[in-house]
């Protein structure tokens, strides 16, 4: 198999209107992947576990990875244009909030104190 290169996964992910990250519990500490997703400006939905607890209240998050609740939920939103376009905001806020130049100023203000 192929893998695509980033340039290529920005462009799918960003005619996505929704990614869905129905992960189970993992030893992973963060997931690169979501924070991809998010930056391609595709709304995120994930399971609700500590993988995921940095982003709380910036993604939707699910209890379960039961198909039913995942197509629920994303049927709710996608018919809910305000709930969508509030949570897509708040999405995009967090990631403006953690980006790299973000990051890299606080890291400076700290060392120059």
């Amino acid at each position: 198999h192929e893998s695509l290169d980033e340039d290529q996964v920005d462009s799918l992910l960003g005619t996505a209107d929704f990614t869905v990250f129905p992960y189970k519990r993992t030893q992973e500490s963060v997931s690169g992947a979501v924070r991809h997703a998010m930056a391609a400006n595709s709304l995120v939905v994930a399971t609700d576990i500590p993988i995921f607890k940095d982003l709380k209240g910036s993604v939707v998050t699910i209890p379960d990875t039961k198909i039913n609740t995942i197509s629920n939920t994303i049927l709710s939103l996608r018919y809910s244009d305000n709930t969508y376009s509030s949570l897509l905001a708040k999405q995009h806020k967090w990631t403006f909030s953690n980006s790299w130049i973000k990051s890299a100023n606080r890291l400076l203000s700290i060392i120059f104190q």
